[in-house]
């Protein structure tokens, strides 16, 4: 299994989470057990999850006997254990790989956070709506995979301008969201299961393209540090473009000029060879 089905297999677990854990929540916090003895028992697995990752996760493959991306030997790779903001930045690909998935992941949050103000807007059954909302997490659980399945198979630059397409089909779905409208739900709930399922994949993938796995945590911290920033701004925007013209129509319109951006980007980040697959090849 390579690096990108690993990952897709991890990340099954944000859209399971999206499907299950909310409605889980509200069954038991409703019940007899109530509030504080639901979040008691979620704190209780919380602690027996670091417990059992404390214990039984490995570092790197080779501590499983394993190789990464399927290489028949361990790549000879440079071990970074700390990197400075300044050394990151002054590769090109790390200020790509910010602005391309950093405008992403600002969509993501847009998207989410707006997308039941949105239907509302529309005039759309909330009945009708929150169920493709379930959809779209249930299907995001497979996407996660595929998505994983296409950075194997075709290249994780290849996969990410997929996961743009997703992006596509979510937004695109919102801005031509009209009334109780199936076909436009489904399209958009693919969308959503795309973004969802995907990005968690996709991202640490991406970042490891650039950098390699064992360079990976090092840079990883000032990107998503960057990034976060970027995606903090999301909620504002779409308010303020909601105040403002009493629609959303224009959010989503300069989000699909994001999107196109962050596609153009990528191409252009492909051009670079992938950090650990160049060197799996090597050896």
């Amino acid at each position: 299994t390579g690096r990108g089905r690993s990952l897709g297999w991890i990340t099954i677990g944000s859209p399971l989470c999206t499907a299950t854990l909310i409605a889980g929540l509200t069954a038991l916090v409703g019940s007899s057990i109530g509030f504080k003895g639901t979040y008691s028992i979620v704190g209780g697995v919380v602690i027996l999850l670091a417990i059992l990752i404390g214990l039984t996760v490995k570092n790197t493959p080779e501590e499983c006997g394993l190789f990464p991306d399927g290489a028949a030997t361990a790549p000879d790779l440079e071990v970074v254990k700390t990197m400075t903001l300044k050394e990151v930045l002054s590769n090109k690909n790390s200020w790509i790989l910010i602005i391309s998935y950093g405008l992403l992941q600002f969509c993501i949050m847009g998207v989410m956070a707006f997308y039941v103000p949105r239907l509302q807007m529309v005039g759309s059954d909330p009945k009708l709506f929150f169920f493709w909302l379930s959809v779209a997490a249930l299907m995001g659980i497979p996407i996660s995979y595929v998505l994983g399945w296409i950075d194997d198979k075709f290249g994780t630059i290849k996969a990410s301008i997929v996961l743009c397409a997703t992006y596509v089909l979510a937004v695109g779905g919102l801005l031509i969201m009209k009334p109780n409208n199936v076909p436009m739900l489904v399209f958009t709930a693919i969308g959503i299961a795309g973004i969802t399922g995907g990005m968690p994949t996709l991202h640490p993938s991406i970042t490891a393209y650039v950098y390699g796995r064992k360079n990976y945590q090092a840079a990883n911290r000032w990107i998503m540090t960057i990034q976060a920033v970027i995606m903090a701004f999301a909620i504002t925007f779409m308010a303020t473009i909601l105040d403002k013209t009493h629609s959303l129509d224009l959010a989503y319109q300069i989000m699909l000029g994001m999107v196109a951006l962050s596609a153009v980007l990528i191409v252009i980040m492909g051009k670079t060879p992938d950090h650990d697959r160049a060197q799996a090849k090597k050896a």
